[in-house]
């Protein structure tokens, strides 16, 4: 068995595709990363579409740059919400 720890699965354009691939090589678990809120909720929704896929959430430097200090924060308290 092996896992994929980092990969962006929202870029692929067939993801059904990807991971059976995956699967298919014994890719049993994929890490999708977040790196900013849109591709945040995108692996939280894939986690919830395959059980193959588990989510790392986090803000890239450069969009951290971006957001203000009380976006990051509800950023941060939507993931530990959703982990309720």
């Amino acid at each position: 068995m092996y896992i994929d720890v980092h990969c962006h699965l929202d870029l692929c354009k067939n993801i059904e595709k990807v991971i059976g691939g995956a699967k298919g090589k014994n890719v049993n678990i994929i890490v999708t990363n977040g790196i900013d809120p849109s591709t945040n909720r995108k692996a939280l929704e894939l986690t919830s579409k395959y059980k193959e896929v588990k989510a790392a959430l986090g803000i890239y430097p450069m969009e951290a740059l971006s957001l203000s200090d009380d976006e990051i924060e509800d950023e941060k308290l939507d993931w530990i919400l959703r982990k309720i």
